[in-house]
């Protein structure tokens, strides 16, 4: 197929739109963004959890992975935690989005494929952080600021 280029569109070939999975192994995160949420899988309709956004290193860059944290996985939310320096707030019995924000990790990411047939990644597991929490603060804190930065940018940019 030939695409016509038209300046002032946006072109592409629809075949470069594959699904980007990233081989098996470990890789540092960070949390993009996240949200309270309810369950809508079955046999957890209405179970409480939070909806996780990682940002994945890997050699080719960046991606990005969504999560759920919910207590019908207990033992993940409990490694997620000491992952990220939440474990005030697991063993206080609340992780809540915005505690989320801005922590980040390592984490061993494993692929599947789901029940349609797609290929997709997940993470396996949360690997025990070596950070101490004047680090984790301090990244925080730089997150925080890049955050407000970026909200206070014009909605209309200049190209």
């Amino acid at each position: 197929m030939s695409l016509t280029r038209d300046k002032n569109k946006m072109d592409f070939d629809p075949k470069d739109a594959g699904n980007s999975i990233l081989p098996d192994g470990s890789y540092d995160f960070e949390i993009v963004a996240s949200e309270d949420c309810t369950s809508r899988l079955e046999g957890h309709e209405g179970e409480q959890q939070v909806k996780i956004v990682l940002k994945v290193y890997h050699d080719g860059g960046n991606m990005l992975l969504n999560q759920w944290l919910s207590p019908s996985k207990m033992w993940k939310v409990k490694q997620f935690a000491h992952c990220t320096g939440l474990v005030k707030q697991f063993e206080g019995g609340r992780i809540v989005a915005e505690d989320c924000e801005g922590r980040a990790g390592k984490a061993e990411i494993k692929s599947y494929e789901d029940s349609k047939g797609i290929k997709r990644n997940s993470v396996f597991r949360y690997l025990e952080s070596e950070t101490s929490e004047a680090e984790v603060q301090e990244r925080l804190k730089e997150f925080k600021a890049t955050a407000t930065a970026q909200s206070n940018m014009p909605d209309d940019p200049p190209f």
